[in-house]
This record gives C-alpha cells, sequence and structure tokens, in this order.
C-alpha cells in the first residue's frame, strides 16, 4: 500500500515542526502563519499540493535540516510521488517494464541520427560521441537532431562535462581513495560503488553537473 502526502511528510520531518518548514517557506516578508494553514491541510490529507508546493516544501524541509542537494533532490522526489506526481514506473513494475522498454527502442531508433548530428560538433571525439549517445535521453536525443536539422548551434558543453566526468572521474571502489586521501579532497560524490573526487572549488553548476553523472555511474554500476 502506498503512503500519503501527508505520512511520506511527516516521516521526513522527523523532529522538524509544520512551523520549521512554513517560516522558511514565507520568508522574510511572507506570512507563515497562512503558508502553515496550508501545509496543515495537506498534512491531514485534506487537500493535494501542487508539483510547485511539493518543490517549495521539499526545498524548505531540505534547508532546515541542513540536506545536501542532493538528498533534498531525492526528498523532493519522494514527496512528489506520495502526492500523485511521481513517474509511473515507480508505483506499478508492469508500467515501468513498458516505459523501459519503449525508451530503448525508441533511442535505439534516433541513434544513428544523434550520432550524425554530434559529428557535426568538432569539438567533440568518437569517444565522446559514444559516451554521449550511451547515457542521454530520448528527449535530449530529439533536441540534438533538430538543432542539426535546423542548422544551429548544438549545445554541448553539459553533455562534454558529463562524457568527461564519465571517463575520467569517476573512481571504482575497488580502488577507491583511502579515508586519508579523502579528507584532503575538495568535494567526494559517492556514485553507489564509486566515487567521484575533486580538487579545488566547485561551482554550483559543476556540482549539478556531477550530481547528474553520479546517478549515471550508479546506473551504470548496476548493470
Amino acid at each position: 500500500m502506498s503512503s500519503s502526502f501527508g505520512d511520506v511528510l511527516s516521516e521526513k520531518m522527523g523532529n522538524i515542526t509544520l512551523t520549521d518548514i512554513a517560516v522558511v517557506m514565507a520568508g522574510a516578508e511572507g506570512s507563515a502563519r497562512n503558508v502553515l494553514s496550508s501545509l496543515s491541510r495537506f498534512q491531514n490529507g485534506k487537500r493535494k499540493p501542487s508539483k510547485k508546493k511539493v518543490v517549495e516544501i521539499a526545498g524548505a524541509l531540505g534547508s532546515v535540516r541542513k540536506m545536501s542537494r542532493l538528498k533534498t533532490n531525492h526528498l523532493r522526489d519522494e514527496l512528489m510521488r506520495a502526492a500523485g506526481h511521481g513517474d509511473p514506473r515507480y508505483s506499478d513494475l508492469r508500467t515501468a517494464a513498458k516505459l523501459d522498454l519503449s525508451e530503448s527502442e525508441e533511442r535505439k531508433r534516433l541513434s544513428p541520427d544523434c550520432h550524425r548530428a554530434l559529428q557535426t560538433v568538432h569539438t567533440l571525439s568518437e569517444n565522446e560521441i559514444q559516451t554521449i549517445l550511451g547515457h542521454v535521453g530520448v528527449s535530449t536525443m530529439k533536441l540534438i537532431i533538430a538543432a542539426a536539422e535546423r542548422g544551429e548551434e548544438i549545445e554541448v558543453i553539459q553533455l562534454q562535462k558529463i562524457s568527461a566526468a564519465l571517463q575520467k572521474t569517476a573512481t571504482p571502489s575497488s580502488s577507491a581513495v583511502s579515508s586519508a586521501e579523502a579528507k584532503k579532497a575538495a568535494t567526494v560524490i559517492n556514485a553507489g560503488r564509486a566515487c567521484i573526487q575533486i580538487d579545488g572549488d566547485v561551482s554550483p553548476v559543476q556540482m549539478k553537473v556531477l550530481q547528474s553523472a553520479a546517478e549515471m555511474i550508479k546506473s551504470v554500476l548496476k548493470l
């Protein structure tokens, strides 16, 4: 039996109160009382929160609990599913199998056209192209193909960063850095049975790309 939004929210809150969340959501000039009233109705099941509200609630709870961005995103996804906004593949295995099969077939069909489109970007090596093709989704493939057909410059900076992270930065756990080495690193991002270690500063944009790469690595290692 799937849990209600209120049940999941209460579980994730722990010792955090609705008032704590309301204060963050309201901000300096907002009315925490009005926000608290809405949160109470969401928790009691009297109203269903919109996707926007779920994002705001997850962000506020993550802020109060001082959660990392990655953990806050996971929290958001759990609350989304509990509120009925989640991807159906998370609630029904039969639907999941159909969606995965459909996605795989579509990616296979689009792969040749996407490969030709990426070849027009002279900064990409064949190895980078193959890495990108192996990890981007159908929507991204369609955007790349459409841009090439219109003769537009294809924006692949983010794809290049993901490709580089997958090929050079992932460290398998069998030869993972020691605890002492990990402490010396400026940033260590877990990726399932692997980890990504970065020396030096990491910008918010770079962190977002690296976190996406970490999720991809986790999926690859599960195969």
